[in-house]
């Protein structure tokens, strides 16, 4: 009797083992489900926002620059701006006119001077007469959504990375000694960008603090009568070489707190020749304050709800 009890107990915990351990597995199957059912639904909402809401804003900025290497006041940029900004999703892009700026011309009486006018063509919005400077960037903040949940080292630095595209327009005259030249400079470029740092801060006004770096390519090309064909000599006065257009790499970081920012750009710049205070290693350092007002508006292009 006993030898027909033990073999029959140990069917009995072996049976109860596998039904417990199938509980288990079922129960872990539906947890599962249950928790891609929920990311499911929060990222179909998060897109579902993104798609019918874009963010309008009404943008002003007064900003500082200057050049490292030349701290002369036609060298360094004071500038108000105003413009307008949008958002969609990740997606954002901006136009802005300049309507103040500390120097109204470029303008020496030294024959002999050029690091002015270089100093210039590095950092063009420099001078400015009257509403006669644009900018505009469009790119994305992320190339992937950081509120959804991705997997995987490739998704992590896409979370993380972004991109723009920037074109700037500045018109102003170059004076040197008792000829005026009207000058154009158009600036155009694109950068990749990467988050170190991106913070949400407690309280009312719910800041954010945000470190990044970038780097990418950038150009610069002149125009306005200073880039008509006939004026090579005239060129030459201004800053001894009679090209007109001047292809560098960029780099640099740029941290934003709240409305306020501060960041430093480096490029280097082949001129062919020595152009002082531009070709070579050159720095800008720029801070500032940005103050936005927020428009909702609805997307109208976006597919209507079902």
């Amino acid at each position: 009797m006993i030898k027909l009890f033990i073999p029959f107990t140990l069917g009995v915990i072996l049976c109860t083992q596998a039904y417990a351990q199938s509980s288990n597995d079922t129960k872990d199957v539906k947890d599962k489900a249950k928790k891609e059912k929920i990311v499911s639904a929060k990222n179909k909402a998060i897109k579902k926002t993104n798609d019918s809401l874009v963010n309008i804003l009404l943008e002003t900025d007064i900003g500082f620059a200057s050049s490292a290497n030349d701290s002369r006041k036609e060298s360094n940029a004071g500038t108000g701006t105003i413009g307008l900004k949008f958002e969609h999703g990740l997606f954002f892009g901006s136009a802005n006119f300049t309507v103040y700026s500390t120097n109204e011309e470029i303008l020496t009486s030294d024959t002999l001077e050029t690091k002015l006018f270089g100093s210039n063509l590095l950092l063009p919005k420099n001078s400015s007469g009257s509403i006669s400077n644009f900018s505009g960037v469009i790119g994305f903040k992320r190339f992937l959504d950081p509120r959804k949940d991705y997997q995987g080292p490739i998704q992590w630095i896409l979370r993380r990375a972004g991109g723009y595209a920037y074109t700037n327009l500045n018109n102003t005259n170059w004076t040197k000694d008792t000829i005026t030249t009207p000058v154009s400079v158009v600036s155009f470029g694109g950068n990749f960008t990467f988050d170190i740092l991106n913070l949400e801060l407690n309280g009312k006004n719910k800041d954010n603090i945000r470190l990044y770096t970038y780097i990418g390519y950038t150009a610069r090309r002149l125009g306005g009568d200073y880039g008509i064909n006939e004026n090579d000599e005239l060129r030459e006065y201004y800053l001894n070489t009679d090209k007109r257009g001047f292809n560098s790499l960029e780099w640099g970081v740029k941290l934003e707190i709240g409305k306020f920012y501060g960041q430093v750009n480096m490029t280097s710049f082949n001129a062919g020749k020595n152009l002082p205070g531009f070709s070579g290693f050159q720095s800008i350092i720029s801070m500032g304050v940005k103050a936005d007002l927020n428009l909702n508006a609805k997307n109208l292009l976006a597919k209507p709800k079902n």
